[in-house]
């Protein structure tokens, strides 16, 4: 009895004198650069970080230190990165207001000439070179295509490039992200 008492009393001593390991918990701060049409440049700083998950407010994820994200509308978008480490994890979110994401304007026509010379707010031109039965995708091969036009009404004019033109003139409404098609109808 004596016997099993001592071993108790040292086995109780021994596990009193080991350590236990402190992990720290991670720690991050985000900074943000960039901005020119929609494009953002994500950089974190800190410690004790093994792995990031990115969330950027609109569908997209990342997993890497330092990402470049490409938002596809203007408006506020929150930013997430959760950094993960043997401590834990630490949650940062960053509240960003893109105002810059630029939209597509793509004219286009189902029937008649192809060859039409369109121009967009007195100073971009393109010219239609194709006939499509159906609405085409954004920026097709043949289309006359804007990208790159800030949010707002773009005046156009088009004109055929025959011997008796036909013309058109009219507004065209450009959302940030978003591709307008526009069909010139004879």
């Amino acid at each position: 009895m004596k016997k099993n008492l001592l071993l108790l009393m040292l086995a109780t001593g021994l596990a009193s004198c080991i350590k236990q390991e402190i992990v720290p918990t991670p720690t991050a701060s985000v900074s943000v650069d960039g901005g020119d049409y929609g494009q953002f440049q994500f950089s974190v700083s800190g410690t004790n970080i093994e792995t990031y998950n990115w969330d950027f407010g609109d569908g997209a994820k990342a997993t890497t230190a330092n990402p470049v994200h490409t938002f596809a509308n203007n408006g506020l978008h929150l930013v997430t990165l959760t950094a993960y480490g043997r401590g834990g994890n630490t949650v940062v979110t960053r509240s960003l207001n893109v105002r810059d994401v630029r939209g597509n304007a793509t004219f286009w026509v189902k029937t008649g000439s192809s060859q039409i010379e369109v121009t967009i707010d007195n100073t971009y031109q393109a010219t239609i070179t194709s006939v499509y039965s159906g609405a085409p995708s954004c920026g097709s091969t043949g289309t006359a295509s804007f990208p790159f036009l800030t949010e707002g009404t773009h005046s156009f004019t088009a004109r055929q490039k025959t011997a008796n033109p036909l013309s058109w003139k009219g507004d065209v409404l450009v959302t940030g992200g978003s591709c307008q098609t526009m069909q010139l109808s004879y």
